[in-house]
């Protein structure tokens, strides 16, 4: 049979595992958090990039008309 003091002791290291596992999680969200902006800049630097690559296309398919007529 435990004694009291082992028992508060016992209900101590309890609690004390469930407050490191918050603290990790909270780490662990701050982590994801960053994770989620460094993804949304890459989005958002792809996104830039395809709207450059689309205009050079656009511009390309005007020089080919342009061509096909000057060339017949």
């Amino acid at each position: 049979m435990l004694t009291s003091t082992e028992l508060i002791a016992k209900r101590n290291s309890i609690l004390d595992a469930f407050a490191k596992a918050k603290d990790e999680l909270v780490t662990l969200n701050t982590e994801v958090d960053a994770s989620i902006a460094a993804n949304k800049e890459q989005l958002a630097a792809l996104v830039k990039e395809n709207e450059a690559l689309t205009n050079v296309k656009s511009n390309n398919a005007i020089s080919i008309k342009t061509l096909s007529k000057i060339l017949g």
